[in-house]
């Protein structure tokens, strides 16, 4: 699994080569708050790529990830970390059915979220699998 990553020494970050999936394709599907399937992904990047390129790309333009990282010593790397303010984190957290908090006209993250509870136990995947489908043959946007 490790054979594929690589480290980019500009942004801090460690990215595999590998093409994947895009996210509302991967398992293991996501759930919101309140427990029902996530369907809006426009927080995610919507193509199949490598996560170097889904990166570079996507996520890096879109301003979530930050700088601040460190390679002072072999045994001290610090990696850039997600900006929790970022609109397209807001998106997340909107999508997920996860309230944010507005401070003096703008919008606070909640931080680093319990990505666990967003997540839909293997036992449980066919079951939201369905409801996901049945919401996407609802969408008038698709196709």
């Amino acid at each position: 699994m490790w054979k594929s990553v690589m480290f980019c020494p500009k942004h801090g970050v460690r990215l595999c080569l590998e093409e994947r999936e895009e996210r509302k394709h991967s398992l293991p599907l996501l759930r919101k708050k309140d427990g029902s399937p996530v369907t809006d992904w426009s927080w995610t990047c919507e193509t199949k790529d490598s996560c170097w390129n889904k990166f570079h790309n996507f996520y890096l333009p879109q301003g979530l990830f930050n700088s601040k990282f460190s390679l002072s010593s072999s045994e001290s790397v610090k990696f850039a970390n997600y900006v929790y303010t970022s609109p397209l984190y807001q998106k997340k957290y909107a999508a997920l059915g996860i309230k944010v908090t507005v401070k003096n006209g703008k919008n606070a993250g909640v931080g680093r979220m319990d990505e666990n509870w967003h997540m839909v136990k293997e036992s449980e995947q066919k079951e939201l699998a369905y409801l996901q489908q049945d919401s996407d043959d609802d969408d008038p946007m698709k196709d």
